[in-house]
């Protein structure tokens, strides 16, 4: 299982190689490696960025008790999280349940769950000590409504200014 830390002092340090950051594109709803501006390496500057992508936008098992959405035949989830959670050391399923709510209508409901599913997702970098909390807002927006935004404040446990994030999920649906 994954383990985010957020290390005092690690950019002082002339030798240390963090690994490359996701780079969330709003454009297009996507995240990859991004290269740095001289082109001779990728980018590892954010590594709590890089925790949230992959806590977010991981697809989360559907559990047994939820139905799954229209249009979906299987639960998804991460393999690794059918041998390797350890909850007995805290470990939980890596993910989000956001992709639940790709069939959906774009809504206050839907925003509500938004929030609840990133609230979960992101719970395990509160858990390791990465961040002292969360404050996450959901918004629709966009032509014809069709994207969430959803921007999330980041707390340090040793920092009151928060790092913000702002992450568009672009919507596939129909508008009347």
């Amino acid at each position: 299982m994954f383990e985010y830390r957020i290390r005092d002092n690690e950019a002082d340090v002339a030798d240390v190689y963090l690994l490359p950051d996701l780079v969330f594109n709003n454009e297009t709803g996507l995240a990859d490696l991004q290269p740095t501006t001289d082109g001779r390496d990728l980018l590892a500057q954010d590594g709590l960025a890089t925790g949230m992508i992959i806590c977010l936008f991981t697809d989360k098992r559907l559990p047994d008790e939820m139905d799954l959405p229209t249009g979906q035949v299987d639960r998804k989830g991460w393999a690794g999280d059918t041998f390797d959670v350890l909850t007995e050391k805290g470990e939980a399923e890596l993910g989000s349940l956001l992709w639940t709510l790709w069939p959906s209508y774009l809504n206050d409901d839907v925003k509500v769950r938004a929030i609840e599913y990133c609230e979960d997702a992101l719970q395990p970098l509160i858990d390791q000590g990465a961040v002292e909390r969360f404050e996450i807002q959901a918004e629709i927006s966009g032509d014809q409504q069709s994207a969430l935004i959803l921007q999330i404040d980041a707390y340090s446990p040793n920092n009151n200014d928060p790092q913000k994030y702002r992450f568009g999920v672009l919507w596939e649906q129909t508008v009347n």
